[in-house]
């Protein structure tokens, strides 16, 4: 097998900076890696454009590295980014959807670490670190460095929430007659060199006019040994997770024969399957239990009618307990995607975890398929509700079919809105499963009142 690590960071176009913060990591992660190998990507595009022009070499992006290392028949690929917060450039190698590691601030944690290597190497305070900032809501974790590094520290931002105006206006408040300012950047690029120690229309500049004596460290973070091996340890820990991944799967209406192949192969290549439960049932169970035998099984508590956020929050940490270094499924009713519980769970699972979603065959899909309905021609405009009631049934005037999960929650009004409107519809209830049963009778639909049913409808041909 095959295996590579991508070392991701914005990049800068000072070569001795990039050789200082940038290399220095890489090197040390390729040391500590020699079965793998460590390819060094840029995130700004500009930056590689630059660094093209200016000394002739290419760096991949970190699409390029992606690529370059399937072609090149690498199957086992992790990403390590070399970014300071998971902000936007964080979000843009998650949309790789590779192994990703964690920035070196992500968590109070990672906060703490970092804050104990800063006073460690530097042991003295009246200093003021400024990061780039970003409208990212994990710009917080600016602010909780600062009050982790404690008395004598500040921590501002030259694009994020505490700007130079509040550094100057806490320097003067504290009476400070002297500071060293420094980055809280991997490299001391262009914004350390323009932004922080230009004599002009810099950091720098605005504090010295304010009377307060200032010192300039153009140190970058990467520069430091205690955070490079706070980068490797990241790595590390990523590596070790070689085998965690979480599969989300479908498991289509009810019948096992509606599974997915995609789906069978993921179930068998799982080590733990996470079951949903609802007072001891648990549908998605009887669909792929025949798969499943040998598996670890852990139920989760999910109460239908009335799931709150913390039950999303408890099945998170259930499944990130019990996933460790192991492959997982999460199976779910349906399509995973569509009026699903898995929806929320993920938002709510932890970032370093890689997701496979598994399409599954979604209820209102089969029901068409099974009456022979059409659900939607050319030119045509489908609904998928969950519920029609006086709030929102005007909507069916703008459509020719729809289909209405649910049903047996409140059939009554379900009806006389389609009849309203001039739809034909069929209830299917239990569709695929020994108990289906499918009817247009009236009186049947309304008194139905069983979860596990749906009403497909097309409106009348004038």
């Amino acid at each position: 097998m095959k295996k590579a690590i991508i070392v991701a960071s914005f990049g800068t176009t000072h070569k001795d900076t990039r050789k200082k913060c940038i290399e220095s990591v890489v090197n040390l992660i390729r040391r500590d890696f020699p079965d793998f190998e460590v390819v060094e990507a840029i995130t700004s595009r500009i930056v590689k454009k630059r660094i093209e022009q200016r000394e002739g070499i290419s760096i991949f992006n970190e699409k390029e590295a992606k690529n370059y290392l399937i072609e090149n028949d690498f199957n086992e690929i992790y990403i390590q980014p070399l970014h300071i917060l998971p902000g936007l450039e964080y979000e843009k190698l998650r949309a790789l959807n590779l192994p990703i590691g964690n920035p070196l601030l992500f968590d109070s944690a990672s906060v703490k670490e970092l804050a104990e290597v800063l006073k460690a190497e530097e042991n003295f305070g009246n200093r003021v670190y400024i990061g780039h900032g970003t409208e990212h809501a994990s710009d917080v974790l600016y602010s909780m460095l600062e009050d982790e590094l404690g008395d004598g520290y500040i921590v501002g931002t030259i694009e994020g929430k505490k700007d130079l105006g509040d550094v100057l206006k806490e320097l003067k408040s504290k009476g400070i007659r002297k500071t060293t300012l420094a980055p809280l950047m991997l490299v001391a690029g262009d914004h350390a060199v323009n932004d922080i120690a230009a004599d002009e229309d810099s950091w720098k500049e605005a504090i010295t006019k304010a009377g307060i004596e200032v010192e300039i460290d153009l140190t970058g973070l990467g520069e430091k040994p205690g955070v490079r091996e706070l980068y490797l340890d990241r790595v590390r820990k990523l590596v070790s997770k070689k085998s965690n991944k979480l599969f989300v799967i479908g498991t289509g209406p009810g019948a096992s024969d509606l599974l997915t192949i995609r789906a069978v192969e993921a179930l068998k290549e799982s080590d733990v399957v996470f079951v949903p439960v609802n007072k001891g049932k648990t549908m998605a169970y009887d669909t792929v239990s025949d798969f499943i035998r040998d598996k670890e099984i852990v139920e989760i508590e999910i109460p239908m009618k009335y799931v709150t956020h913390e039950d999303y929050i408890n099945a998170a940490a259930l499944i990130e307990k019990h996933m460790t270094g192991k492959v997982a499924s999460y199976i779910t009713i349906g399509d995973a995607m569509t009026y699903s519980t898995a929806i929320y769970i993920l938002q709510e699972l932890a970032r370093d975890i890689p997701v496979e979603v598994i399409p599954g065959i979604p209820s209102y899909i089969y029901a068409f398929d099974e009456t022979i309905v059409p659900m939607t021609t050319k030119g045509e405009n489908f609904l998928l509700m969950d519920k029609i009631d006086d709030s929102n049934k005007k909507i069916l005037s703008f459509v020719n079919s729809v289909a209405i999960l649910k049903a047996g929650m409140n059939p009554k009004n379900t009806i006389e809105a389609l009849e309203e409107y001039g739809f034909k519809y069929k209830m299917v209830r239990r569709g695929s499963f020994e108990a289906q049963e499918i009817t247009d009778d009236r009186e049947r639909i309304i008194s139905n009142t069983d979860y596990m049913s749906l009403i497909i409808a097309r409106k009348e041909e004038d």
